[in-house]
């Protein structure tokens, strides 16, 4: 990288309410997929680093059994960080999205884990 803000990090969104897998640009919108919502209690569990291992080296299944129910989610932000677009699939029925590509003026959700 080159300029003058070479190496440094700038934040544009703190408050995720959610757990963000892949992130696209297009048009002027961040594209953010979020693989399921935010868990107070794993929050607070991945703050300790000898429980963060162990719970690494659980099953994957076990590690998502009661906590990561499907939600559809992707948000889009602005390049202020704003939240422009906001989808949301409560129900689950459209399962764990972990991308969002905008094509044509259509969004084109993925999942490794759903149809």
């Amino acid at each position: 990288m080159k300029g003058s803000i070479k190496g440094e990090v700038e934040s544009f969104n703190n408050s995720l309410p959610g757990y963000p897998d892949n992130i696209t640009y297009c048009n002027g919108i961040y594209w953010v997929a979020l693989f399921s919502n935010s868990s107070k209690i794993i929050e607070n569990l991945w703050k300790t680093e000898l429980i963060r291992k162990i719970i690494w080296r659980l099953p994957k299944s076990f590690r998502h059994a009661k906590e990561n129910k499907p939600y559809g989610f992707i948000l889009g932000f602005n390049k202020k960080g704003e939240v422009v677009y906001n989808l949301q699939d409560p129900s689950g029925d459209s399962g764990f999205y972990n991308s969002a590509i905008e094509f044509n003026d259509q969004l084109f959700l993925g999942s490794n884990v759903s149809d």
